[in-house]
């Protein structure tokens, strides 16, 4: 979807490009049959662009509707629980804290809104193996170690093992998990329970 503004733009493009050509004092463009086929080579290159993000839209329909139903799924199932969410993950609070995340100045007046709000998500890091907001990990630690199951969304199983080592190192608990929900993506829902050791 991001590509949408550029494909609009492309025909203004092509328009410039076609005008600056055509002010060229090269008698080659004065001709009117090359102007046509030119005109027509340019729109049928956006139209044979186009089709490819219609087909994609398409498709991310049937993705974002699942995605949908499986987030009003554990709002459902899984009010009170501790949720864990890492990058990649169909996670409405993942993406409303990665936005206050490069909020510039408002970004520790969005986490308190973010925190009252969601007071029992955190976010994990998949690639350093650890909380995003780790200069908080004392509130982060408080609220695991008096949970018994934690939520954890991410996108692949070996996600999952990495954060069951690292949930060991910062909790006395054991940890074992199992999949509640999975799709094509890759994406996984995981249900971790945790045991004093």
């Amino acid at each position: 979807h991001y590509m949408i503004p550029a494909f609009m733009l492309s025909m203004t493009g092509i328009l410039i490009v076609y005008l600056i050509a055509r002010s060229l004092p090269v008698d080659i463009f004065k001709k009117k049959y090359l102007n046509y086929t030119f005109l027509s080579v340019m729109l049928a290159i956006f139209v044979f662009q186009l089709l490819p993000v219609r087909k994609r839209l398409q498709k991310n329909v049937g993705l974002r509707n699942e995605s949908q139903s499986m987030i009003d799924s554990l709002d459902e199932k899984y009010q009170n629980t501790i949720k864990v969410s890492s990058y990649g993950a169909s996670s409405r609070e993942f993406a409303l804290y990665l936005g206050a995340f490069y909020a510039g100045t408002q970004y520790e007046r969005y986490m308190d809104i973010l925190r009252k709000k969601y007071p029992d998500s955190f976010y994990y890091d998949r690639w350093d193996n650890n909380f995003y907001d780790v200069w908080d990990i004392n509130y982060i630690k408080s609220g695991l170690e008096k949970s018994s199951m934690i939520i954890f969304q991410s996108i692949n199983e070996s996600v999952i093992k990495d954060f069951i080592e690292y949930l060991k190192t910062i909790i006395r608990k054991n940890a074992s998990y199992k999949i509640l929900y999975s799709n094509p993506k890759g994406e996984a829902i995981y249900e971790i329970t945790l045991d004093p050791i």
